[in-house]
């Protein structure tokens, strides 16, 4: 079974930054917890500048005194301070970054692996390793400044452009609203069930969008209305039984929920690749139904159940008042 997708940048400068502007998501940098561990290890040995400068930066501008000193005080942001007593642990790693804003093919990224010990047992060999075709950025790829930055925070499930979200000034598709930044968004009242739904208008604490265009595979339903969604494999949206599901995880047969609490059956599901940028936005609060919208008309899972609130994710959030056959 493939381990939790995660990919985080370090640097608790980012910390702060995140938390009050738009979080990214990074696709070819999404890693799970032993890919962001063997990112950090190929970033000390190869491109030992970044943990000087992160080192430094977190020792109040002052640079330590060897690369084992630097590299001992990044560790500890990098894989002790990220990790957290949940089911989705958290490590921060250093991502590769070209130009952001320029919409071309990645055709490159960065290892996954550690070097093995025997890459590291003398200068030559870790050169050697560093030199290795494989581990080495392109020099201008997409005509942009090459290299790693540290000034991200990846996230993970996401909409297509196009997918219409429910804001207090009603339907919006997920590029425009990231463009105007509407201040609220509608979610789930606390003291709702399937068959009685009310909601309110809940402040937005950040927005999410890729960190530049990317190739993406994303999960296509199509609804017996005829309509259909866009999503990353790993949106969460909430189905008629209650739980909330990752779309990967989501078939045809299965339905989903109108606003209305009445369910609407999937019949088709298909994975179409896609080359661009993802949205998402979460609203503030930690409750589970606090963190419930409406997109294209259907219960969905803020980024919240992505991250802080994964543990929320194949859990029945959603009682009725109703028998459970009327639902089926």
């Amino acid at each position: 079974m493939k381990k939790l997708p995660l990919g985080f940048a370090l640097g608790m400068l980012a910390q702060v930054a995140f938390a009050n502007s738009a979080s990214l998501r990074c696709e070819v940098d999404n890693l799970n917890p032993e890919e962001a561990l063997g990112r950090n290890r190929y970033i000390k040995a190869c491109f030992p500048e970044v943990i000087w400068e992160n080192a430094t930066r977190l020792n109040g501008m002052r640079r330590p005194n060897s690369i084992e000193d630097a590299w001992s005080l990044v560790q500890t942001v990098f894989e002790l301070a990220g990790t957290k007593p949940r089911n989705k642990p958290l490590y921060y790693t250093p991502v590769f970054l070209n130009n952001p804003a320029v919409d071309a093919q990645i055709g490159w990224a960065a290892p996954k692996v550690a070097p093995s010990s025997e890459d590291l047992t003398s200068a030559e060999s870790t050169k050697a390793y560093c030199a290795r075709p494989e581990n080495v950025p392109p020099v201008n790829l997409n005509n942009g400044p090459v290299g790693f930055r540290s000034k991200f925070t990846c996230t993970s499930s996401c909409y297509a452009p196009e997918v219409r979200v429910y804001f207090s000034s009603g339907y919006l598709p997920m590029k425009t609203a990231f463009e105007t930044r509407p201040k609220q968004i509608t979610v789930v009242s606390e003291s709702s069930t399937l068959d009685n739904l009310s909601y309110r208008n809940e402040d937005i604490s950040r927005w999410t969008v890729s960190i530049r265009s990317e190739p993406h595979v994303l999960r296509v339903l199509t609804m017996s209305s005829g309509k259909t969604m866009r999503i990353t494999d790993n949106h969460p949206l909430v189905l008629s039984d209650g739980f909330v599901r990752e779309a990967k995880d989501i078939k045809t047969g299965d339905s989903l929920v109108r606003s209305d609490g009445t369910p609407e059956q999937i019949i088709k599901v298909v994975n179409q690749d896609y080359f661009g940028k993802v949205y998402n936005v979460q609203p503030k609060g930690e409750s589970a139904k606090g963190n419930i919208v409406i997109a294209e008309g259907y219960l969905s899972a803020s980024n919240y159940y992505q991250n802080d609130g994964y543990e929320l994710i194949n859990e029945r959030i959603f009682r009725s008042e109703l028998p459970e056959e009327i639902l089926r």
